[in-house]
């Protein structure tokens, strides 16, 4: 799996970051918070079962989605 990776999974932002021991960390946006949390649970969803509504963006994409979504 290349890394970083960005998506959206149903509507929620999942981004998958290197982690400087050589594994992974699984963030999901938080709707409250409207921050990032860890939630390795997409990554099953995601990764492992590739079931669900994903769609991969580029780090860019991802992040100006996120900014809508923090302003509403």
């Amino acid at each position: 799996m290349k890394l970083p990776s960005y998506s959206i999974v149903g509507e929620c932002p999942v981004k998958i970051l290197p982690t400087e021991s050589g594994g992974m960390e699984v963030l999901a946006f938080d709707w409250e918070s409207k921050n990032f949390v860890p939630d390795d649970g997409y990554f099953l969803k995601k990764v492992m079962t590739g079931h669900g509504d994903i769609e991969y963006l580029t780090e860019d994409e991802f992040e100006a989605y996120v900014a809508t979504l923090r302003r509403a």
